[in-house]
């Protein structure tokens, strides 16, 4: 069922991105202003959307087909996702604490044979140099953005101002270094209690093994 989940997923981020990529910038051409077709391209949420999405989706489609063919690498790709969708409110947060849930299951773990590959500990390490990535590169982001949000913000008209013209502004520049913060601390949060309650299992499961 998660890997049903995660391939529907996975497709219909991918065509949401097709979508609204095709969308705007056919609206863009055909407004026959190079200026504003560059404009559009990169100030409408909707290609905000569009880029995760043209992300996400063919990794999601990835994860789902490995969990349905029950390959062991499908486990830490799909654990790593699960984990960064856990911010996107209400239904990414749905899906991958379901998602966690199920890959947590030891008959889940069994199946896909991923105690015996050490994909659990591969995964933990791999979130946590996600995590140390994000954290990173947020504060160049943030810092490279600021000149140019000023620079936008003193071309808005008092009238502008006054209808919150300057959130788009915020948005397209600042937000992606403020949830590459949040997704850093957040999978770096995931990878220690999931390191220390690995370590716990394998300490338990070494403690139970029969002695010869």
């Amino acid at each position: 069922m998660l890997g049903a989940l995660y391939a529907i997923v996975g497709g219909i981020n991918l065509i949401t991105a097709v979508v609204l990529l095709a969308g705007t910038g056919a609206l863009a051409v055909l407004s026959g202003d190079a200026r504003t077709a560059v404009d559009t391209m990169t100030s409408e949420p909707a290609m905000m959307i569009a880029s995760f999405s043209l992300l996400a989706g063919p990794l999601n489609l990835i994860g789902g087909i490995g969990l349905l063919k029950k390959k062991s690498w499908a486990w830490g790709l799909v654990w790593v996702l699960a984990c960064m969708s856990l911010l996107s409110f209400p239904l990414g947060t749905l899906l991958g604490g379901y998602a966690l849930w199920v890959l947590t299951r030891s008959e889940v773990r069994q199946s896909l044979g991923v105690d015996k590959t050490a994909s659990v500990m591969r995964a933990i390490k791999v979130t946590a140099a996600v995590s140390l990535l994000l954290i990173i590169a947020s504060y160049p982001a943030c810092q490279f953005s600021e000149p140019i949000v000023q620079a936008e913000l003193s071309k808005l008209s008092p009238e502008e101002r006054e209808l919150h013209q300057f959130d788009l502004v915020y948005a397209r520049w600042v937000l992606p270094g403020v949830l590459a913060f949040l997704w850093g601390s957040m999978l770096g949060v995931v990878a220690l209690v999931s390191w220390i309650v690995e370590r716990k299992r394998i300490r338990k499961m070494a403690t139970a093994a029969p002695v010869e």
